[in-house]
């Protein structure tokens, strides 16, 4: 970089931070299709929850803490419906949007924003 030139600001939400967000993602898309398919949604939220809180560094833990809670009500959602099929895509896309586009939430109702 020669003197003089600005040099880009990446965003907080780049490469390293990115990973963690997808890595915590694959975790609850898997949770939450085994929930589909067993039926059961009971404390579910809970868990996923606590799972992808306990993976987040420093950094990210309170974008991983909110992405948990629209994974906690979901994956209730499923195990009530009883229809896990294609669930932890859906809802693995979700976090990671969430994670990226963190202005995204203003579109999301009242009862789930955080």
């Amino acid at each position: 970089v020669s003197p003089g030139v600005p040099v880009p600001s990446r965003p907080l939400h780049s490469s390293a931070v990115s990973r963690d967000i997808d890595t915590a993602a694959k975790f609850i898309g898997a949770g939450a299709a085994t929930v589909g398919v067993a039926g059961s949604g009971a404390g579910i939220g809970t868990v996923f929850g606590s799972l992808i809180i306990g993976y987040a560094s420093s950094a990210v833990s309170r974008d991983i803490d909110t992405a948990a809670k629209f994974i906690g009500a979901g994956a209730a959602t499923v195990g009530v419906a009883g229809s896990g099929a294609g669930i932890g895509t859906v809802f693995g896309s979700l976090i990671i949007g969430y994670a990226r586009q963190v202005p995204i939430s203003e579109l999301f109702p009242p009862f789930i924003a955080p």
